[in-house]
């Protein structure tokens, strides 16, 4: 009798658990079509080695130092911009390395809600930062040389690794 009682709790609790998960993959942009392109984007170049996380610079994208930025305007840049950062994400094998070192952000307005994304290519993870909540992700490094590619024409310096 007590079986039949748990597994309607079962059944309740993992409704609970997708509905939970639903609602943070929404917050995070998974499910998000490629063609919602944001209305505004910036692509910061941050430095976020160990040693640098605490050095003084004037401008801090999360929490760490900024060496430059691009406001990009373009729709279609905005569009191939996030289009690969969601294909590195896609296409990780979800198996997320220990640590976390990242080397870029994009601060990205779609409907009036912020998203911002800090991005460990060298870790392949990222953080999600959408509505307070934080979200860690896997990703390839295939995005960065798109990203790179922006913030070099623009002659904006990277980080070292």
């Amino acid at each position: 009798m007590n079986k039949g009682h748990s597994g309607g709790w079962n059944l309740f609790g993992l409704i609970i658990v997708s509905l939970v998960i639903a609602v943070l993959a929404g917050a995070a942009g998974c499910g998000r079509s490629s063609n919602d392109t944001p209305e505004q984007l910036t692509l910061y170049s941050i430095d976020g080695r160990e040693e640098r996380r605490n050095s003084v610079t004037e401008q801090r994208f999360q929490g760490y130092p900024v060496l430059g930025w691009l406001d990009i305007e373009d729709a279609d840049d905005r569009k191939a911009i996030m289009s690969a950062v969601e294909q590195g994400i896609a296409q990780s094998n979800g198996k997320p390395p220990v640590c976390f070192s990242p080397r870029y952000g994009i601060q990205a307005m779609r409907h009036d809600k912020s998203s911002a994304y800090v991005i460990s290519f060298q870790c392949l993870q990222l953080q999600v930062i959408h509505d307070d909540a934080t979200i860690m992700k896997t990703t390839t490094a295939a995005p960065e040389a798109v990203l790179n590619g922006y913030l070099t024409k623009a002659g904006i310096p990277l980080a070292p690794e």
